[in-house]
């Protein structure tokens, strides 16, 4: 966000946009792991799983070291 302003005059576009676009590849990139990291027994969203059940700091930690399904 810092270079916001910078990035969207160098590529000629509103000042909002390069917000707007991290967003969007952000919230795609959730999808898709949420849609791809699944258990292979249960077909348990792993990712979703760590996000919605584990501490805020500590989902992305948990979910790099999980090495059996929660169920």
């Amino acid at each position: 966000m810092a270079f916001d302003q910078k990035i969207a005059l160098f590529l000629g576009l509103p000042s909002y946009a390069p917000t707007l676009i991290g967003t969007a590849l952000g919230l795609a990139t959730l999808l898709m792991a949420s849609v791809t990291i699944r258990c292979p027994s249960y077909k348990l969203s792993l990712a979703w799983f760590a996000i919605s059940k584990q501490p805020s700091n500590l989902w992305l930690n948990w979910l790099l070291n999980e090495t059996v399904c929660p169920r």
